[in-house]
């Protein structure tokens, strides 16, 4: 009974592993095709042919209308794009941050080096 147990448990971790790492291949391959500029202008078209048959009447039903179809629709792959640009200009920051410190660190272990020779020098 304890194999059987040991042979369940087994199984199951490696379909979730499976399916987590097929979750996180989706969500990249979704969130790259969702958060253009494209889809943006896809889904404004879509949101705005029905107005041609069925207009909202009065403030409330346009300020309805407006909620619903951009700010729950249409911003989304806009606020997409700004978090991946952001995103973006943080990597770089991070990969020039951690350059500048490389060189100085090379620096630094470079003068250290000749310090040390000196004191060798020196001693002897």
């Amino acid at each position: 009974m304890n194999k059987f147990k040991e042979w369940l448990v087994d199984k199951y971790q490696n379909i979730k592993a499976k399916a987590d790492a097929f979750n996180l291949w989706l969500a990249y391959k979704l969130s790259g095709c969702l958060c253009t500029m494209a889809m943006f202008y896809g889904i404004a078209f879509l949101v705005t042919i029905p107005l041609r048959w069925q207009t909202p009447e009065g403030m409330l039903g346009w300020s309805t209308w407006f909620v619903q179809a951009f700010f729950q629709g249409v911003a989304l792959p806009v606020l997409g794009l700004v978090g991946k640009l952001s995103g973006d200009k943080l990597e770089k920051l991070v990969l020039e941050t951690h350059d500048v410190a490389m060189e100085s660190h090379d620096e630094l272990h470079s003068k250290l080096d000749a310090i040390i020779e000196k004191l060798e020098v020196t001693h002897e």
